[in-house]
């Protein structure tokens, strides 16, 4: 019976010691997982070098339109969802409008794809604000970067998306339009031949009501 007694006392003792050395490991994953004030300070130095690589006054970039994401699911060439903390949001790049995909639009899986490329090596996300929070969708509205690029204005240079300008959003939307212009002189993405009437400037790329 001592002995019983004793080999139950050392299981318990071993389950126990288990149990809790599994909680600090998951706690000290989560912690690592968690972006830090260094990650939000470094997304304030990425926004003052795109800032001012688009002649927008460095000033701009306050610390107070930064958040620090984790990327969750690309739903297509504009549009993710993303962890803020511990709460899931989607978001809707600022600027930019990529193809449809319901119905498919010319480019549209491809803009998915580009977008997706960009964004899954990046271990956070740094959403900038520009004015207005959310869309009529409730959609967080904002410029996304990671440690590497610009994600709109990515998009626009490398002709997956048209701007798409409504105010009173419109910080960045000279400095787009200047990439736009130039991706469409070199028949890029959507510019190309391949996508015929969608190449094409139109009320899309400039309605200041039209937001999917």
């Amino acid at each position: 019976m001592i002995l019983s007694f004793r080999r139950k006392v050392k299981v318990l003792a071993s389950v126990f010691v288990f149990v809790v050395l599994s909680a600090l490991l998951w706690v000290g994953q989560l912690n690592n997982s968690l972006p830090s004030e260094n990650n939000k300070f470094l997304a304030y130095k990425l926004c003052k070098k795109y800032a001012h690589g688009c002649g927008i006054p460095e000033s701009w970039c306050d610390l107070k339109r930064i958040q620090v994401a984790k990327l969750d699911r690309v739903v297509d060439g504009d549009t993710i969802v993303v962890y803020i903390g511990r709460s899931r949001f989607k978001v809707r790049y600022i600027g930019v409008d990529t193809p449809e995909l319901h119905p498919v639009e010319c480019f549209a899986k491809q803009a998915r794809e580009f977008n997706r490329q960009l964004l899954r090596k990046a271990k956070y996300l740094y959403l900038i604000k520009d004015v207005r929070d959310t869309d009529k969708y409730g959609r967080l509205l904002r410029y996304v970067l990671t440690d590497s690029d610009f994600i709109n204005l990515k998009l626009v240079q490398k002709g997956y998306a048209k701007v798409l300008t409504i105010p009173p959003d419109v910080t960045f939307a000279s400095c787009f339009l200047r990439y736009q212009k130039q991706a469409r002189e070199e028949g890029k993405g959507l510019w190309g031949p391949e996508c015929g009437a969608w190449g094409k400037i139109g009320k899309k790329s400039i309605s200041p009501h039209a937001q999917k």
